[in-house]
């Protein structure tokens, strides 16, 4: 339970205990909540109903909540929602078609996240498949398709791509700093500057005839960095 301040247009302000999913629910109606914007003042907020509510048989236009119980408040909300994504969660695991769209990718619950690549693969290995049945719309901005499987084959499917992402990723960064770690050994053991990066952007200079300008960034022998920038007419 909470105790809150009630704002009565004939009897003013009075003081009620109401209980936190009570509270919690008024301010979801009003799309407020406890912890942003609102009326702010030195020991909690005040909350502005859109229209007057009733609470416990009273019309009320507004409440204030306490510091302390709006801490409560949000610690609530935060389990609410935690209650709520694992009720989606395992809704989702037992449905039997899924959706894609291709302005949305798969219609998946929105605490669950992963990457467009890993989506376009799974979609590929789906559309290959000639043992899933599949059935799709096409409307006015994307298609839409529904795939019958079930929402646990999918997040394994997605899991076990978002895996390949991952690891082609790191093999990639690992490729990369192993070359740039030889280009600062030459570089060490030659004695001379070994180019690291070339590439091209805007021209820095308004006083020369020129639109790109071409940069390169060499490795010098003491390992420091330089870049050397080119107009081109």
């Amino acid at each position: 339970m909470v105790i809150v301040k009630v704002q009565h247009q004939k009897l003013g302000e009075f003081e009620v205990e109401i209980a936190l999913n009570s509270i919690i629910a008024i301010i979801e109606n009003n799309r407020i909540s406890c912890m942003q914007d609102v009326y702010r003042h030195e020991n909690g907020i005040a909350l502005r109903f859109y229209s007057d509510k009733k609470i416990l048989g009273t019309i009320a236009q507004g409440i204030s909540i306490e510091e302390t119980a709006c801490n409560e408040i949000e610690k609530a909300q935060k389990e609410i929602e935690v209650e709520e994504a694992n009720k989606k969660y395992n809704a989702f695991l037992l449905k039997e078609t899924i959706s894609y769209s291709t302005s949305f990718n798969f219609f998946i619950p929105n605490h669950i996240k992963f990457s467009d690549r890993a989506c376009s693969i799974v979609k590929k290995i789906l559309d290959n498949d000639v043992n899933i049945k599949r059935i799709s719309d096409s409307g006015d901005y994307s298609v839409s398709t529904n795939y019958k499987i079930t929402g646990l084959t999918l997040l394994k499917m997605l899991e076990d791509a978002e895996k390949e992402v991952n690891e082609k990723k790191l093999a990639k960064e690992k490729i990369e700093a192993d070359k740039t770690a030889e280009i600062y050994l030459k570089a060490k053991t030659t004695g001379e500057k070994q180019l690291l990066h070339k590439w091209s952007e805007s021209c820095n200079d308004k006083k020369e005839e020129c639109d790109i300008d071409n940069l390169y960034q060499y490795v010098m022998p003491d390992g420091t960095l330089k870049t050397e920038r080119y107009h081109s007419w």
